[in-house]
């Protein structure tokens, strides 16, 4: 439902003036993370003897091979996001990871490949049930404190978008609901946000 709306409102707004305004949310900003986190790996996930569980918190003890390492999580690995499933398998998804030590995952956040009707979506991956705390001049941090890189593409658009006085970066980083980052499967880099709504 939320993508037909999406449509719909994008079929509304195709050349008119007043589309180029992104509705900003009212209230604060969400809240600020403990700490920034930057991602030590990015990779598909390749191994994963637990199946559809790694992304829960009750998949301890697992191994996966994310861009050709191998790693353990356990029980104090933190989940991020929403784990990837149960419409995919687990190997079908990335996962963006910082490490504790060598070896063993510290957290793990999963992109899973883009549930999207729009043809300029497929091929993406996204990651559901994140928020966007900050937007940076190359990076987004998200609101359990991952720093992700922006593409280039993107960059532009935040760089027109504050030109132009058209909210982009303030709808992104105000109170925000059902946001859907998309990123490149190759790097991880962050291709789009497409903003849901306010809380």
């Amino acid at each position: 439902m939320k993508r037909l709306c999406s449509l719909l409102v994008f079929g509304l707004c195709f050349g008119m003036a007043s589309c180029n305004q992104v509705p900003s949310c009212a209230g604060a900003k969400p809240s600020e993370p403990n700490a920034v986190r930057g991602v030590a790996l990015f990779g598909r996930v390749m191994a994963d003897p637990q199946g559809g569980t790694i992304g829960r918190n009750d998949s301890a003890n697992a191994h996966l091979v994310v861009g050709g390492r191998t790693l353990t999580t356990d029980a104090q690995t933190e989940r991020l996001g929403d784990f990837c499933g149960p419409r995919f398998d687990t190997r079908r998804c990335s996962a963006f990871v910082g490490l504790r030590h060598p070896g063993v995952a510290a957290w793990m956040l999963l992109a899973q490949p883009a549930n999207t009707i729009l043809p300029t979506d497929r091929g993406r991956f996204e990651l559901v049930g994140v928020t966007v705390w900050q937007v940076r001049t190359a990076s987004i941090v998200l609101s359990d404190g991952v720093q992700l890189r922006i593409g280039r593409n993107f960059a532009n658009r935040l760089k027109r978008s504050d030109r132009l006085g058209s909210g982009l970066r303030r709808s992104l980083e105000g109170r925000q609901i059902a946001t859907t980052v998309y990123v490149d499967r190759q790097n991880g880099e962050v291709l789009d946000v497409r903003f849901g709504g306010c809380a």
